[in-house]
């Protein structure tokens, strides 16, 4: 008698060959890369998957074949409590921030991305305003050619929240400001959120994003009257907090593992964001130089149990890009870093950058003074004089990221040109200057 097939296992094994498609080459490559520079670098090896790996590249692929499922090296009533806690914390944020969900922003988007192995990631579409930008077209004062027609790269926002809450609605301000003020897309994605999602999902979701970026497959969702004037070869990446630490990562990775269709990461802009998350959080307390300002410990403590839950190592370098050896970091694109003053990672946001400018990479960075953690997205309710101090430190921070990008997002003879028209403006408002000036003379006389 014929042996018969176990019908569940059979089911298990088609669902498991639908779930492997092209991108468990790209993930195991960079998981490839990524060994190699842990090793040479000296750092502990492997993402800490699962123990018993002969390389990162047999953990990469047997997390891939597994359709990415979690692993927690963890007592079952600890994880309970975890996934609990991140999960009801996630739900109190959510009703609070409700009425962002469903508000019919204008000039807005939503797309759906397939990205292989981690799932569907729904997206928001910020578009230029349509009257802003032909104004600007009609004045001359594009950055983006002669006539304001010439090609510009895409930004892609990622929202903070600990890795474990938010939505991308919450940076909604900070996306309308950037696609006005850059004359662009900005593309939000909604990533896999901890604790049901710890880490590397959110961080290969994104890769996958970029990738499909990359492609130019964005295109055809945009309205006929902005797609000419969008390319998908130069990619700015825009972060505030967890946000900023998956630009961070993206960076790196993008580094070992190159985009494909020449598509580069040109620019990479960190708000207050945590960079090293291999240095305990009592010693990150002990290194601030004023009062904190932005969560309480318990939050900060329960977001990083969420994201990093045994055995995933903190000195993973998609975790930790600030653990990146020199080879990596020199070749990071121009790259603004805005710390506040009364943040607990601000030591290690303004060491960051000060590697970057020795490594000669274009860094512009400002420690804010007198502001803590998401100056720029508090309200600030009770203090005035605090709500004015953070407004000033918001519009100065953004205007730092929108000068860097506006050059990375620009093809490098359209900035030329750009600069060229505002040189002979200023000379020729110079000219009338001067001759208005001899006319009064003339008249005195």
């Amino acid at each position: 008698m014929p042996r018969r097939e176990n019908t569940s296992s059979s089911r298990h094994s088609k669902r498991l060959s639908r779930t492997l498609p092209q991108h468990i080459d790209s993930v195991v490559s960079l998981a490839d890369s990524l060994a190699l520079l842990q090793n040479e670098s000296g750092l502990e090896g492997s993402q800490g998957y699962r123990e018993g790996h002969a390389t990162m590249e047999d953990a990469m692929r047997e997390y891939c074949r597994a359709g990415l499922k979690t692993h927690w090296d963890m007592e079952e009533k600890a994880k309970r409590k975890v996934m609990w806690s991140g999960f009801l914390i996630r739900a109190g944020f959510d009703i609070l921030c409700s009425s962002l969900y469903i508000f019919p922003f204008r000039d807005m988007i939503k797309i759906s991305i397939d990205t292989g192995d981690t799932g569907k990631c729904n997206c928001l579409v910020w578009l230029p305003n349509k009257k802003k930008l032909l104004e600007r077209i009609e004045n001359g004062t594009s950055a983006y050619g002669l006539d304001g027609k010439g090609k510009r790269g895409i930004v892609v926002s990622l929202h903070g929240g600990g890795w474990t809450i938010c939505r991308p609605h919450v940076d909604y301000t900070l996306c309308r400001h950037m696609a006005d003020e850059l004359e662009t897309v900005v593309i939000a994605p909604d990533y896999r959120k901890a604790p049901r999602y710890p880490y590397p999902h959110a961080i290969f979701q994104l890769h996958a994003v970029l990738q499909w970026l990359s492609s130019g497959a964005l295109l055809p969702h945009l309205p006929a009257a902005i797609r000419p004037l969008i390319t998908s070869q130069r990619i700015s990446l825009l972060g505030n907090s967890a946000g900023s630490n998956l630009c961070a990562s993206l960076t790196v990775l993008s580094i070992l593992q190159p985009l494909p269709f020449g598509a580069k990461i040109v620019s990479c802009s960190l708000l207050y964001p945590v960079l090293n998350l291999s240095i305990p959080y009592g010693d990150k307390l002990s290194m601030m130089v004023a009062s904190k300002e932005g969560l309480p410990s318990w939050m900060s403590l329960l977001f990083l149990r969420c994201y990093v839950p045994p055995p995933r190592l903190t000195t993973d370098l998609a975790l930790s890009p600030a653990l990146a050896p020199n080879v990596v970091l020199e070749k990071f694109p121009p790259t603004v870093v805005c710390s506040a003053q009364r943040d607990y990672l601000a030591k290690e946001a303004d060491d960051f950058s000060d590697r970057l400018k020795d490594l000669g990479v274009k860094v512009r960075h400002r420690n804010f003074e007198q502001v803590g953690h998401a100056f720029d997205a508090k309200p600030e309710l009770w203090s005035k004089r605090q709500r004015e101090i953070n407004n000033k430190a918001r519009v100065e921070a953004w205007k730092m990221i929108s000068d860097v990008m506006v050059d990375a997002l620009a093809e490098e003879k359209e900035v030329e040109e750009a600069n060229e028209v505002m040189l002979h403006r200023a000379v020729e408002s110079a000219q009338r200057d001067t001759d208005s000036t001899r006319s009064n003379d003339i008249l005195k006389k």
